[in-house]
């Protein structure tokens, strides 16, 4: 279908020359031959028609507005795409440690269109390692995110952001971010990161870091990075954006938000905060397993918001990553972790902009899987 497509175009692209050659301009009047306009007015009809019935990549690249020019795998997909590719990694926390390097499972599967819902279908899974640590604890990866050609992943432990080749199953750390303002030997917890503008935008939980008993220690989580297309790093404090959600959905005082699945859509022009818990009581270890968040929220400026409620929420469960669909954005695909006493499981799903379930969680693993990313086909 591709090589078809591609002699018409270049067969219309032809008779548009042929034709602009042998226009006899005889002012005021000018003259074309009625058998090149009949040709190619036909030759435009057929271009049309192949980008109707043909769905290529090719096709969904070149014709794809330029809100993706960071994230040239988005451009494979389009509205009408059955199927979408993803990637989930997982952050196995101390269980990481393999002889002398840490690792990170990582699960490639399709997300397929069945009618107005969508499934989930894995088709692999395996292993990434690293030889970096920070006091022996590495490769907890929490985000993947694609940017500038290059699958992302990110550690919440050391800080790494490295990049990784999927075929040859290898990772390449690229940069190491430092905790709050940058000036710390602590690497930052990451736990999410997106594409904004020309960047990447990559924050931490988005909650002042406390003792396990609520008491306030720094505000060091509340700062986000900026690394941009240069590579340059740059420190943001996000404090009154952070406090903004929280104030969203009435929580004021000792209450608290941990915010881990962040995206935000070009094409909406909205961020979309999925926070995995939140509390209008002060933060406790323990009562904070089970203070699942129920909302998902959406905002242009932090000033206005609008607040989706999850249809499947479910205390245990909390939001680890969110992306946007493909040049279908008012659709979102999330991954939900539970982490209660010694059980660890993530669940997959999908919901609309409007609140509507577009896929019922489903497992995924006994596992803490903390980011989700659209890879090719």
């Amino acid at each position: 279908m591709t090589k078809r497509f591609l002699l018409i175009r270049f067969y219309f692209y032809l008779e548009i020359l042929y034709l602009l050659m042998n226009i006899t301009i005889q002012p005021p009047n000018f003259h074309i031959s009625a058998l090149h306009l009949v040709l190619t007015v036909a030759c435009l009809v057929s271009f049309i028609f192949c980008i109707k019935m043909f769905n290529t990549p090719f096709l969904t690249y070149r014709l794809t507005p330029n809100w993706y020019q960071h994230q040239p795998n988005y451009k494979l997909y389009s509205k009408d795409s059955p199927f979408f590719k993803v990637a989930i990694i997982s952050d196995l926390d101390k269980a990481s440690k393999t002889n002398k390097k840490w690792r990170s499972s990582m699960i490639i599967g399709t997300i397929f269109k069945q009618g107005n819902t969508y499934e989930f279908q894995q088709q692999e899974e395996f292993n990434l390692t690293l030889g970096i640590n920070e006091n022996g604890r590495g490769m907890e990866l929490s985000e993947l995110l694609n940017f500038n050609g290059e699958l992302y992943g990110f550690d919440d432990r050391t800080g790494v952001v490295m990049a990784i080749d999927l075929e040859k199953k290898k990772t390449y750390p690229r940069y190491i971010l430092m905790d709050g303002d940058l000036n710390s030997d602590k690497g930052m917890k990451i736990e999410w990161a997106t594409v904004y503008k020309d960047s990447m935008y990559i924050g931490s939980i988005g909650k002042e870091f406390t003792t396990p008993t609520g008491d306030y220690l720094n505000d060091n989580p509340l700062y986000i990075k900026k690394i941009d297309q240069n590579g340059k790093i740059t420190a943001i404090n996000w404090k009154n954006n952070y406090n903004s959600l929280k104030n969203a959905v009435g929580i004021y005082g000792d209450g608290y938000m941990i915010n881990e699945a962040v995206t935000y859509s070009a094409i909406a022009n909205k961020w979309y905060f999925a926070p995995r818990k939140c509390s209008k009581e002060k933060y406790d270890d323990i009562k904070d397993e089970t203070r699942g968040c129920p909302y998902i929220i959406s905002t242009e400026d932090f000033t206005h918001f609008d607040i989706i409620n999850d249809p499947q929420h479910d205390l245990n469960k909390g939001f680890s990553s969110i992306k946007v669909l493909p040049n279908d954005e008012n659709k979102l695909i999330y991954l939900k972790s539970v982490e209660v006493g010694e059980r660890s499981e993530t669940y997959i799903g999908m919901i609309s902009t409007s609140g509507e379930v577009l896929m019922q969680d489903k497992l995924v693993a006994k596992m803490k899987m903390e980011g989700i990313e659209f890879i090719s086909m």
